[in-house]
């Protein structure tokens, strides 16, 4: 028979046990997405008519930075095609859409081109459009409708978000 001393302090040891292991987690979640800023950050920006310069919408700079897991500058989309990376798929990757935020004109034809080795979507979060299923090597276009700023993701991996800001003017 265990003695009750014995049983306190296995007890006790579990609850360090499952403390740690929610600390690992919370930390592991804090750096994953840090990475994936860095990542976004990392990344070259496009403007509409050159390669090397980074173009803000402007008046969109608050609404923007409401979530700091998107990089702040947004870029337009290289013939209008935004491509899901090789790698896409993994939740550390941070690579879910180049560019993670796009620059677009309203009723612009948008094409998105899955190079990953997975299926994968891009799906407006207002419902605004969605291409369903796109295969691997393969790509689908949406029309974008409306201004201002849209948040789509994938519906397969729901942390593959990203950003389009609609507007009139580039």
């Amino acid at each position: 028979m265990i003695s009750p001393l014995y049983s306190k302090v296995i007890f006790s040891l579990g609850i360090v046990l499952i403390i740690a292991a929610i600390g690992a987690i919370y930390i592991t979640m804090i750096a994953s997405q840090n990475n994936g800023t860095q990542s976004s950050n990392s990344s070259p920006s496009l403007s509409p008519s050159t390669t090397n310069s980074t173009q803000s919408p402007q008046g969109n700079s608050t609404n923007i930075n409401n979530q700091s897991s998107f990089q702040s500058t947004f870029v337009s989309p290289k013939d209008n095609t935004i491509v899901i990376p090789q790698g896409a798929q993994s939740p550390n990757s941070g690579n879910y859409f180049e560019p993670l935020n796009a620059i677009v004109k309203p009723n612009s034809k948008i094409t998105f081109k899955n190079e990953d080795s997975t299926v994968h979507t891009a799906t407006a979060n207002d419902g605004s459009f969605d291409t369903g299923n796109i295969l691997p090597g393969s790509s689908k276009s949406v029309v974008i409708k409306g201004q201002g700023i849209i948040s789509y993701h994938c519906t397969i991996h729901p942390f593959m978000k990203a950003k389009l800001s609609v507007i009139s003017s580039q």
